[in-house]
C-alpha cells in the first residue's frame, strides 16, 4: 500500500537491502514514521518501485554486494539517492535489538537529520572495470588452486617439484609412473588448468585493450610510468579508485585502494 504524507512535505526513505529482499521504510522530516516497513521480493522490486516512490522521496541504501542495481532502479525516480556507509552507520546508531524493520528506520531517520555517512557511487564504467578485475583475481585463485593440487601429486611419489613453466607437457613425463585413477585426475586438472589459463588471458587482453581507450587511457600514461606497474596492475588501481582527481593526496589514494580490494 502507498502511504503518502504531505504533498509539500519530503520524505526520507530507506531501504534495508539482503540477497533476496529489501526491507523499506519512510519517515517525514520530523523522523516519524510514514511509509510502514514491507519487505519487497526483490523480483518483484522493478515493478514495486514506481508504485510506491514520489519524485520529491530522498532514500538512501548501505552499500552492499548487491545495492549497485537497486541505485540505478531508485535513481530516475527519486529527488535523490544516498549510498551509506554500513561500518560508519553501526558505529553511529547502536540498537540493543537488531531486526530489519528497525535497522530500515534508524537508516531514514539518519536521512532525515542529515547523519547519513556515504561512500562514493562509481559510474557505471568503473563497476564493470571492478566486475572484469574480480573476475581475474577469482580465476588466479581458481589457477593457483589447481597447481597446488597437481603438486601435491608430484610431492606425494617424490617426484621433485616442476621447474619454469609449471606442468608443460613435455615435461610430463613422470605421469606415467602414477596409478590409473591419479592420472586420470591430474589430466582433468591439466584441462582444468589450460582453460582457466585460456580465460586470464582472455580479461588480460581485454584490460589491455581498455588501457588503450578513455576514460582509462590518461591516467594509465602517469600510472604505467611508476615502478612495477603494468597494464592488469594499472587496471586494477584505477578500478579501486575510478578517478585520481577525486582525492587530494596520494594517502587517500592508498586508502580507497586497500579499502576496495580487500573485497
Amino acid at each position: 500500500m502507498k502511504v503518502e504524507g504531505k504533498s509539500s512535505d519530503c520524505r526520507y526513505i530507506a531501504l534495508d537491502i539482503h540477497k533476496h529482499y529489501s526491507v523499506v521504510a519512510g519517515v517525514d522530516r520530523d523522523g516519524e514514521e510514514i511509509l510502514p516497513a514491507c519487505r519487497v521480493e526483490h523480483l518483484d522490486l522493478e515493478g514495486w518501485l514506481p508504485k510506491h516512490l514520489l519524485r520529491t522521496d530522498r532514500v538512501v541504501i548501505e552499500s552492499t554486494t548487491n545495492a549497485w542495481h537497486v541505485y540505478d532502479l531508485l535513481e530516475p525516480l527519486v529527488g535523490g539517492v544516498l549510498v551509506a556507509n554500513p561500518i560508519k552507520v553501526k558505529q553511529i546508531a547502536c540498537a540493543r535489538v537488531k531486526t530489519d524493520k528497525k535497522d530500515t528506520l534508524i537508516l531514514a531517520r539518519l536521512l532525515a537529520t542529515n547523519l547519513v555517512p556515504t561512500v562514493w557511487v562509481p559510474p557505471m564504467h568503473v563497476r564493470e572495470l571492478r566486475q572484469l578485475i574480480s573476475q581475474r583475481r577469482r580465476l588466479v585463485g581458481m589457477h593457483t588452486q589447481v597447481v597446488n593440487r597437481m603438486h601435491s601429486v608430484s610431492h606425494r611419489h617424490h617426484l621433485g617439484h616442476p621447474k619454469g613453466k609449471r606442468f608443460q607437457e613435455k615435461d610430463m613425463g613422470w605421469r606415467e609412473r602414477l596409478g590409473k585413477m591419479e592420472r586420470f585426475q591430474l589430466d582433468l586438472d591439466l584441462e582444468t588448468k589450460k582453460f582457466i589459463k585460456e580465460q586470464i588471458d582472455q580479461i588480460t587482453k581485454e584490460l589491455r585493450s581498455m588501457s588503450h581507450q578513455e576514460p582509462w587511457a590518461s591516467q594509465m600514461m602517469y600510472l604505467m610510468q611508476l615502478p612495477g606497474f603494468g597494464v592488469v596492475t594499472g587496471m586494477t588501481e584505477l578500478a579501486a579508485i575510478g578517478d585520481i582527481a577525486r582525492f587530494e593526496t596520494p594517502n587517500l589514494i592508498f586508502a580507497q585502494t586497500e579499502r576496495v580490494l580487500a573485497f
